[in-house]
């Protein structure tokens, strides 16, 4: 894992935002949170510490005495970064993906729901669904696919949601 940021200093680390994690170099187990100036605590934990005791316990640095000159503390997590942006998804990217487990490839991404549907159909042919059979849709502006249409297992192509009487509303 690659830190966010390094600090070098005591004074580096109080300037650290709050919400922020650190942990020594190389030493992921012992994080630490900013939960107000001057004040840190370990997950799980409701002890504060101050910041110098944390840089004693991050770096084996205190006051006067450095064990010697490298001494780092890594930010993993800087609540004051700026959030990351993620550029739109392009025109191309399809807006639906399919789950049918009996097929080569388990998950397939459609550009129409209508394609969807139809390689289910084709996927299940005259048998009955095995396992999660789904269709996931996800909007133009978003990355994540959500639940669109959950078949059952054991479901024949002519019980399909689609293929019923309701389905003016899918």
């Amino acid at each position: 894992m690659n830190p966010y940021r390094i600090v070098r200093s005591e004074a580096e680390l109080d300037a650290v935002a709050i919400d922020s994690l650190v942990c020594p170099a190389y030493y992921l187990s012992a994080i630490h949170e900013k939960s107000a100036p001057n004040e840190w605590v370990e997950p799980g934990s409701e002890d504060t510490l101050p910041t110098a005791a944390v840089w004693e316990v991050m770096t084996g640095s205190y006051e006067t005495l450095v064990m010697d000159e490298d001494r780092e503390a890594w930010v993993l997590i800087d609540a004051a970064a700026p959030k990351l942006v993620r550029p739109p998804r392009p025109a191309t990217s399809p807006d639906y993906a399919t789950r049918v487990q009996n097929r080569a490839a388990e998950f397939v991404t459609h550009q129409t729901l209508d394609e969807a549907r139809q390689a289910i159909e084709d996927a299940v042919g005259d048998g009955v669904t095995i396992g999660h059979t789904n269709i996931w849709k996800r909007p133009k502006d978003a990355y994540d696919y959500r639940s669109h249409v959950h078949i059952p297992a054991g479901t024949a192509v002519s019980q399909f949601p689609w293929n019923s009487p309701a389905a003016a509303t899918i």
